[in-house]
């Protein structure tokens, strides 16, 4: 999968909204990709050795299974109905992205950098007890 941080989509569309427009007067798609094609089980060893689990692994549910711990934790039916849709859809090859990857398509963030600059803070924050480091 082409995994994308929000923050490259969102530089992307700065440059798409700021620069030139088109000259056919139709508007500009741009798709984009992140900085490499990953599956899941090499975002599971990623985030694995960042995190110091030695063996991470990816553990495919079916999404009744994926909708009802979704459902558990709070997600609305109709968010988790609006997953499942997506989820059918990239597995059915109904979502992809037709434009090739190359310097225009391709966003700069791997999913090291992202795992040690977003996913390290956020799980140092939410940390047992890190609340009571902070106020010392």
């Amino acid at each position: 999968m082409p995994f994308v941080t929000a923050e490259d989509i969102g530089h992307a569309a700065g440059e798409v909204l700021l620069g030139p427009a088109p000259a056919s007067g139709h508007p500009r798609i741009q798709e984009i990709q992140g900085e490499r094609d990953l599956s899941m089980n090499d975002v599971a060893r990623v985030l694995g050795e960042l995190t110091g689990n030695r063996n991470p692994r990816y553990a495919r549910q079916s999404l009744e299974e994926f909708a009802a711990d979704q459902r558990a934790a709070g997600v609305s039916g109709n968010v988790a109905a609006v997953m499942i849709e997506v989820a059918e859809a990239i597995n059915s090859g109904h979502t992809r992205t037709p434009q090739a990857r190359d310097f225009r398509t391709t966003t700069p963030t791997s999913v090291e950098h992202f795992g040690k600059a977003v996913l390290l803070p956020a799980l140092e924050e939410h940390r047992p007890g890190a609340h009571l480091q902070k106020s010392f």
